[in-house]
């Protein structure tokens, strides 16, 4: 789970960035969910953002900053 130095959730981590040439984490893909199933409000969080990490828990910096959001996939026009 993450959440800001603010304690606002934020969602959970489902995909992490790694640079292939240090093999060093650059991101995490982080997002909320519906049943376990369907992710939305999905963010990318540079590694510079991660303030801490706990056992249960990963803490940011607040999100005052603009944070990338992913946009859904679009099938091709046919």
């Amino acid at each position: 789970k993450v959440y800001t130095k603010k304690g606002l959730y934020i969602g959970k981590v489902y995909d992490i960035g790694i640079d292939p040439k240090f093999f060093l984490m650059t991101q995490l893909i982080i997002a909320k969910n519906i049943l376990g199933l369907f992710p939305y409000q999905e963010k990318i969080i540079p590694k510079n953002f991660i303030l801490e990490i706990k056992p249960d828990r990963i803490i940011i910096k607040d999100l005052d900053q603009k944070v990338p959001v992913l946009q859904p996939q679009q099938s091709p026009a046919s």
